[in-house]
């Protein structure tokens, strides 16, 4: 079986009332033992799929995270900004490789307004580009991207209705993960 030792700290500093602004740092560092990865075996498809079998190696995975938020003030409504940024490291102790499917650096931003039972937002989406990848399970790299969003909900009683364009300027993106 894998089993993870952690380490997390975590620290959120925020107004007196909690009604303003807050602001949340955590960090977290894993080192794991029998990590279940996959280890090449072959290829088929005229080398174009690899065939692995499940091993277990050493491992290692490092994040940090930022987020907060900060109420604007009123003006036809409530209006806020909130954004969080993620970093997260991983590292095959074994074969010195890189994990598999790690986001690499990535944020957003958001831009919010309420008004009675309306609330909307345009949102800010970035990721670095994925150059940290495992090469031996084949995985791509990408390109760094930006996004638009427009987020929107109406919410009577317990009946909530959400709206959403996400990738408003239909943006040719390659999703890490």
């Amino acid at each position: 079986p894998e089993t993870a030792n952690t380490l997390a700290l975590s620290y959120e500093w925020h107004d007196p009332g909690q009604d303003d602004w807050h602001l949340k740092a955590s960090a977290q560092y894993s080192r794991i033992e029998d990590y279940i990865t996959g280890e090449r075996i072959g290829s088929a498809s005229m080398g174009r799929r690899a065939i692995y079998r499940f091993v277990n190696h050493d491992a290692e995975m490092f994040s940090l995270n930022l987020e907060g938020a900060k109420a604007l003030g009123e003006w036809h409504g409530d209006w806020s900004l909130s954004g969080q940024i993620a970093y997260t490291r991983g590292r095959d102790r074994t074969t010195g490789e890189n994990l598999y499917n790690i986001m690499p650096l990535n944020a957003k931003i958001a831009l919010g307004h309420r008004a009675g039972n309306w609330t909307n937002a345009i949102e800010l989406e970035a990721a670095a580009g994925k150059t940290r990848v495992a090469a031996d399970r084949m995985e791509s790299a990408t390109s760094g991207y930006g996004l638009v969003n427009l987020r929107s909900s109406y919410q009577t009683g317990a009946v909530q209705v959400d709206f959403a364009v996400e990738n408003l300027f239909d943006r040719d993106y390659a999703l890490p993960l």
